[in-house]
């Protein structure tokens, strides 16, 4: 039989003493009040910088958002510092950008880099696209519920519209902290120029579109008096 070595000898007196099981206790009436005592979260927070860039271009096919949107933004965002990956999604319609930032990198300088390099290229948009929304995403931002409308009686714009619907339902509910909507079309009303009637009345296209234009706007007209209130 061969003569123990430092480790054979160590373990044979574990083996044999009589403080091994006392210390087995201790080691583990240890080990369980470390983990009570050790913070929980479902999602740990951890810094690293995410946003979303979503962009609406209503009557474009998958392929021309792709094209137009998605392949020009990934190229776009790919000049800011700190990015480590970009995820997009192209459907019919939309496009949605999803960018990471290296872990540990600061939010406040990440978001601001994101948001000057998008405006610096708003005037690349193809004419029709809506205006880029950000948003940045935090580890607890989890959607708990997803809900996805359909229906073969139904076009784009009628299930949009009922979308704008249930989410003021839902955000009326206690409790709620974000309700986005992804996809469809918004109402729009489309204008058709009678050529014979603009040369009557000797206006331009031009000029209907400016008048369009002038009155689609947003400003403060004055206060609304209700029951004591403004």
């Amino acid at each position: 039989m061969k003569p123990l070595t430092g480790i054979g000898r160590l373990a044979r007196y574990f083996l044999t003493s009589k403080l091994t099981p006392t210390i087995v206790i201790a080691i583990s009436v240890w080990g369980i009040f470390a983990i009570l005592q050790t913070p929980r979260q479902e999602n740990p927070e951890i810094t690293m910088p995410a946003a979303t860039i979503f962009t609406q271009y209503s009557g474009g096919s998958a392929r021309e958002v792709e094209k137009l949107l998605t392949e020009r933004g990934e190229r776009v965002l790919q000049e800011v510092p700190g990015i480590s990956h970009i995820y997009a999604t192209t459907t019919q319609d939309y496009s949605m950008l999803t960018v990471l930032f290296h872990v540990g990198e600061s939010p406040s300088k990440s978001f601001v880099a994101l948001y000057d390099q998008v405006n610096a290229h708003l005037g690349d948009l193809p004419p029709g696209a809506s205006r880029p929304v950000i948003t940045p995403l935090s580890v607890d931002d989890v959607p708990i519920v997803v809900l996805n409308l359909h229906g073969k009686r139904y076009n784009r714009g009628e299930l949009y519209q009922a979308a704008q619907r249930l989410i003021s339902e839902v955000r009326a509910i206690p409790g709620v902290s974000t309700v986005q909507t992804f996809g469809g079309r918004p109402q729009v009303v489309n204008v058709r120029l009678d050529p014979v009637k603009l040369a009557a009345y000797g206006v331009s296209a031009g000029q209907i579109a400016a008048a369009l234009g002038a009155s689609n706007a947003t400003q403060a007209v004055g206060a609304l008096h209700s029951e004591g209130e403004s």
